[in-house]
């Protein structure tokens, strides 16, 4: 499955984060960096998206309509990589999305 995002249009799309440390889910992301990037079907890094924190394991992903207009048509992915303060990185499986130009 993926999540369909008309070019121009803002996006705004909230994600619980469960984060498992040597198999151990952390209770929450206080003490937690997250980053999101939009990813070409290659891995290439197209743009960043803004990171709010939206509860214990919760985040904001957000771009402004400017931003998504910019956005390449076609088969995209968002992955989040999470920095702990320890400096250990875990990254998330990519989200799907197709990026799509809406006629007229």
């Amino acid at each position: 499955m993926s999540l369909r995002i008309y070019r121009g249009d803002p996006l705004s799309l909230a994600a619980e984060v469960t984060l498992k440390v040597d198999g151990v889910v952390q209770p929450t992301l206080a003490d937690v960096t997250v980053e999101a990037s939009l990813l070409t079907p290659a891995g290439s890094r197209v743009d960043r998206l803004l990171v709010t924190p939206a509860g214990a394991r919760s985040v904001l992903l957000e771009a402004t309509g400017a931003s998504t207009s910019k956005w390449p048509a076609g088969k995209a992915a968002i992955r989040l990589r999470l920095t702990m303060s320890d400096g250990q990185v875990v990254r998330s499986p990519l989200v799907q999305l197709d990026v799509v130009q809406e006629a007229g």
